[in-house]
């Protein structure tokens, strides 16, 4: 008999990213809110009700009009990578996880449309995935985070070395 890979690691890093995607959430909205430097208008901006895509669409729409030309790139690389995540955290908490032939298998139904009947999509999951997620969902968190740290105490000036090194500082000017 094999072993099964739903283990009790594997639901906990589960739960991680549960959390984490919550917290990226807040980071999102709070980088807009601090970058916008009117508080009062990026709250009315970005209220609880708009979702991820909606958010990340502002705060590209926003680094366009607050980012100077030479300093852009690393923005649209940390937005685009973490529309990516969301996409991803999406197909892991709309779908169902089971195992078949030794297999992690995760399955989501898509809706038929016009009639159409319900189609079954499955494709196999591998447990250190859910791992790498969290790391890169840690690294782009804390990316924007640390603009936010820097950011809200001067105008663009970075007071502390970056709590990651693995995507570059994000600025307004370069």
């Amino acid at each position: 008999m094999n072993k099964s890979q739903i283990t009790p690691a594997f639901l906990q890093a589960l739960g991680q990213v549960v959390l984490d995607f919550g917290f990226m959430e807040l980071a999102i909205r709070t980088v807009i809110i601090v970058l916008s430097r009117e508080h009062g208008l990026a709250k009315a901006l970005v209220p609880s009700g708009n979702g991820v895509s909606e958010n990340l669409e502002l705060l590209r729409r926003l680094c366009h009009h607050r980012v100077q030309p030479q300093s852009l790139g690393p923005w649209l690389a940390a937005i685009e990578d973490t529309q990516t995540l969301f996409v991803e955290r999406n197909r892991i908490f709309h779908g169902a996880f089971f195992e078949n032939e030794a297999k992690l298998l995760l399955a989501k139904v898509r809706k038929g449309k016009r009639g159409a009947p319900d189609k079954w999509m499955e494709s196999e999951f591998e447990p250190v995935d859910l791992k790498k997620v969290l790391k890169r969902l840690e690294e782009r968190r804390r990316q924007l985070m640390d603009f936010v740290d820097d950011f809200s105490s001067s105008e663009d000036r970075t007071s502390h070395a970056p709590s990651q090194n693995a995507h570059p500082v994000l600025s307004i000017k370069d």
